[in-house]
């Protein structure tokens, strides 16, 4: 049923929630039931880079959609890989390439090494990176998405320095 903007604005005042059905892309990462794994559907041009343990449930895919939107990036200026296709990681420049790792401990298995001159960590191939904490965290305590806003502002400066 539809409703008009005066029928939405009474029901407002009333303190009537109205519930609209949300269209939630997800984001897509590679298909797990393949036996060999196809880096074709990466790609590796994008300018941003989320580094994920597992693949994202769909609060976390909101939440990931919200913080970068909160930088004015888009979702389809993101590639999205789980830790399955890390062997990809390679692959990506990091002359033109910034990551983001989901979560302390994934950011262990990556062997991220320190990076001199900004306060951030560089992956094997030399791609920068910044580490905040993982979505599932960032759902379950809310109180740390300072962490996360630090990091994606370090994030987007990392990004700008790497377009002058």
């Amino acid at each position: 049923m539809s409703l008009s903007a005066q029928q939405y604005f009474v029901l407002d005042q009333m303190g009537i929630p109205v519930w609209v059905p949300r269209a939630d892309e997800a984001v897509t990462t590679a298909d797990m039931s393949s036996e060999t794994i196809d880096f074709s559907q990466f790609d590796f041009a994008k300018p941003w880079l989320v580094i994920t343990e597992n693949q994202l449930s769909v609060a976390e895919n909101r939440l990931l959609r919200a913080i970068f939107g909160s930088i004015n990036v888009q979702l389809n200026d993101v590639t999205v890989i789980d830790m399955q296709f890390s062997k990809a990681l390679q692959d990506f420049s990091a002359d033109k390439t910034v990551a983001l790792v989901l979560g302390e401990e994934l950011s262990q298995k990556l062997n991220l090494k320190p990076y001199n001159s900004l306060s951030c960590q560089q992956l094997e191939n030399d791609v920068l990176a910044m580490i905040s904490p993982s979505l599932r965290i960032l759902l379950e305590q809310p109180q740390r998405k300072e962490e996360m806003w630090q990091a994606i502002q370090q994030l987007r400066n990392l990004r700008a320095s790497l377009s002058d």
